[in-house]
């Protein structure tokens, strides 16, 4: 017992100092935080197959959407859905905007060659 404990990051003073059910304790929390950090870097081994997969896929086929943040994680990138959510409005209104602008363009054209006709 006294190596996995060590094994587990109790030191040695703490080892004599504690009682056995404390050092149980200790290493079934160590054990269940490496269980934790094991999970947590699966996940994002698994999240970077799935974004690597989605990029490849749109070279492919241009339809596929790639996920952000905010799709797997919506209550810690709240913050950063809205900042992209809004520049992309603004953009889209830009580009609407100079469409337009465009479109009038074209229009008067036509109109004066009508005119001059």
């Amino acid at each position: 017992m006294y190596h996995d404990a060590l094994d587990c990051g109790i030191s040695i003073n703490e080892f004599w100092a504690l009682a056995i059910p404390e050092v149980l304790d200790k290493m079934k929390s160590h054990k269940r935080i490496k269980l934790r950090e094991q999970k947590s870097d699966i996940n994002i081994c698994f999240l970077q197959a799935r974004l690597i997969g989605e990029y490849l896929g749109k070279v492919w086929d241009p339809k596929i959407k790639i996920s952000h943040q905010w799709d797997i994680f919506p209550e810690l990138f709240a913050e950063d859905q809205a900042i992209y959510e809004a520049a992309r409005e603004r953009e889209e209104f830009e580009g609407y905007k100079e469409r337009r602008r465009l479109h009038a363009i074209q229009h008067n054209l036509k109109m004066k060659a009508f005119i001059e006709g």
